[in-house]
C-alpha cells in the first residue's frame, strides 16, 4: 500500500477527543472514511504513531459516528454530513456515495493478533508546547502545505485557514472550521441568512447580495495564515489570522475604489434549548449564548454593528438550526482597516476571555494579548 504515513502526527491534529473529525473540504457525505487512513496503517504495518493512539484515534471516530443520526428510516446511509441534508452534497453525489465510508472497516482484514487488536484504544498524549509564531502555547500547530493553524481547546479542534484557489469557497475558504460548530453553505438565494456567512467577511454594494472570498491567494507568513483576494478588479482584500485560543483574532485591510457594505460572521451555534438561550446586539458586538455552545463576535476598532443571525435551516453542515453573531460595517472608497476577536466554546461556565487591545495609528496595527503578549504588529503597506 502506497501513501506517505509521516503525515499521521499532523493527521492526528484534526480530530477532537470525542472522536469527531475536522469538516472541512469537499465530499463530506462520505463521513467516516475520516478513520480510514487509521486502518490503513494498520494493514500497511506502518507505526508512525504508538498503536493505543492508531487503534483510538480508529475507534473513536467510529463510535462517534454510530452516535449521529446518519441512517435513513430503512437503514441505509443517507446524504449529508451529521444529519440529512442536500445543502451539504455535490454534484457527483448519489444515494450509493455515503457508502465510501465502508473504507474504514480497512482492519477486518488483519488477523486478530496484529498489533492494531492488541493494542488497546488510548488518546493522543497532550505532549509539551509547540512553538508557534514566537510564542510557547499549548495545542498550536502551523501547517504549512495547507497554509493553516490547527489550535484545540477542551478537546475540540478549531483550524485557522488562510484559504486556497478554488470555486468551493464554504468548504475552503473560510477563516475559521470547527468540530465543535461546522460550519455554513451558501445557496444561491440573496440575503444574509442564506449567505453561510459564518467565519466568513462578505462584501456587497446592498444588504441582501453579499460576495465572499473565493479564489484566494493563501500562505503562512511568520506562521500565521495570510490571504489576499479580489471580490472586484477594484477592491482587494488582504487578511491576516491570528490564533489566541480559545478565541482568534482577524485582521483585513480593505481596499477599494468604491462604496461597499459588509458582514463578518462568528462560529454558528446550534439552536437547541432556545428557550433559554440569550442573544446580545450592540455597537461593536454580538453575543449568542445557548446551552450547549457560547459565539461571540467583536470589532476591535468600533464602527460596526453587531447583530445574531438565523440562519437558513439544513445550512450548516452539523447542526439543522444555527444562528450566527456576525457585525454589520460600511465603507466609504479608499483603505480601511477591519480588526475582529471572535470567541466560540461548548464549555458552559466558561466566561468570555478579556477581548485583546489594539493599538492603531491609521499606519499601524498592533494588538497585545489580555496578558500583554504581543500578538500582531503590523505597519501599514
Amino acid at each position: 500500500m502506497l501513501f506517505d504515513s509521516r503525515f499521521s502526527p499532523q493527521r492526528s491534529k484534526s480530530f477532537a477527543d470525542d472522536g469527531s473529525a475536522l469538516p472541512y473540504g469537499r465530499s463530506l457525505t462520505y463521513r467516516f472514511p475520516q478513520a480510514a487512513f487509521w486502518g490503513a496503517l494498520a494493514v500497511a504495518d506502518r507505526d508512525p504513531l504508538p498503536w493505543t493512539e492508531i487503534r483510538g484515534l480508529w475507534e473513536r471516530t467510529l463510535r462517534w459516528w454510530l452516535d449521529q443520526p446518519i441512517f435513513t428510516d430503512g437503514g441505509i446511509l443517507s446524504l449529508g454530513y451529521r444529519y440529512p441534508t442536500l445543502k451539504t452534497t455535490e454534484t457527483y453525489n448519489s444515494p450509493s456515495s455515503p457508502y465510501w465510508a465502508m473504507k474504514a472497516f480497512l482492519p477486518l482484514a488483519l488477523p486478530e493478533s496484529h498489533p492494531f487488536w492488541r493494542a488497546e484504544p488510548g488518546l493522543s498524549p497532550v505532549g509539551k508546547k509547540e512553538s508557534v509564531v514566537g510564542r510557547d502555547l499549548d495545542h498550536e500547530r502551523a501547517m504549512e502545505t495547507p497554509a493553516m493553524i490547527v489550535t484545540r481547546s477542551a478537546g475540540e479542534v478549531t483550524a485557522l485557514v488562510a484559504g486556497r484557489d478554488t470555486h468551493y469557497p464554504h468548504k475552503y475558504d473560510k477563516f475559521a472550521y470547527s468540530t465543535a460548530f461546522g460550519f455554513g453553505v451558501g445557496s444561491d438565494v440573496s440575503g444574509v441568512a442564506s449567505a453561510g456567512i459564518d467565519g466568513m467577511l462578505g462584501l456587497g454594494e446592498d444588504r441582501e447580495h453579499l460576495r465572499v472570498r473565493e479564489n484566494v491567494e493563501g500562505w503562512l507568513e511568520d506562521g500565521r495564515p495570510r490571504s489576499r483576494w479580489e471580490p472586484w478588479p477594484d477592491v482587494i482584500v488582504e487578511s491576516w489570522l491570528v490564533p489566541a485560543t480559545p478565541r482568534h483574532v482577524r485582521v483585513h485591510r480593505l481596499e477599494t475604489d468604491r462604496r461597499l457594505r459588509s458582514v463578518e460572521g462568528g462560529f454558528p451555534v446550534d439552536r437547541t434549548g432556545e428557550a433559554d438561550a440569550e442573544r446580545n446586539e450592540e455597537e461593536g458586538a454580538a453575543v449568542a449564548r445557548y446551552p450547549v455552545a457560547h459565539s461571540a463576535i467583536r470589532d476591535l476598532l468600533g464602527g460596526r454593528e453587531g447583530e445574531v443571525i438565523d440562519q437558513d435551516p439544513n445550512t450548516n453542515v452539523l447542526h439543522p438550526r444555527t444562528a450566527v453573531p456576525v457585525l454589520r460595517g460600511r465603507h466609504e472608497p479608499g483603505t480601511s482597516w477591519l480588526v475582529t476577536a471572535v470567541l466560540g466554546t461548548t464549555e458552559p461556565d466558561s466566561p468570555a476571555r478579556e477581548r485583546p487591545s489594539v493599538l492603531a495609528d491609521g499606519s499601524r496595527i498592533r494588538i497585545e494579548d489580555a496578558d500583554g503578549t504581543l500578538l500582531f504588529d503590523r505597519e501599514a503597506e
